[in-house]
């Protein structure tokens, strides 16, 4: 891949407000950065039980997870408008196995095949110093 191609890429990465699981996705501010993966093979499946994990990263490379942020997991019915209520706002904590293995992470289940946000928001905790942050995912639930 030639280099003209790969910046023209890496720009329209960080132009797009919201991203697709798996995609990188930056805060307004180009602060901070994450990758929302979706366990089993990122696809979300009505009726299945399935795991959220987030990997996110300041700038500059420093990882940020529960450890260091108050963080808020809040999901959305279609596209995110500003005084929207949540559909549900799962409880984040410190994934336990498997690719999770240590990263931010929820247990969700959708009931209702169609598109949702995700948005994961962010501010530090005592003694850590990053700007607060919200990240945005569209994804959709599917029938298995």
């Amino acid at each position: 891949m030639n280099i003209n191609l790969k910046i023209t890429l890496l720009l329209l990465s960080l132009l797009a407000p919201v991203a697709l699981a798996h995609e990188l996705v930056m805060s307004a501010d180009g602060k901070m950065g994450g990758l929302m993966h979706i366990e089993p093979a990122d696809d979300l499946m009505v009726g299945m039980k399935q795991t959220l994990w987030f990997d996110v990263t300041q700038k500059g490379g420093k990882k940020v997870g529960l450890e260091n942020c108050v963080c808020t997991l809040k999901i959305y019915a279609g596209n995110y408008k500003a005084g929207a209520k949540p559909v549900m706002q799962p409880k984040l904590e410190i994934g336990k196995e498997g690719e999770a293995l240590g990263k931010t992470s929820a247990s969700v289940q959708m009931n209702t095949v169609g598109a949702y946000t995700v948005r994961l928001e962010g501010k530090a905790k005592k003694g850590s110093s990053f700007t607060a942050f919200v990240l945005s995912w569209v994804v959709r639930a599917d029938k298995m």
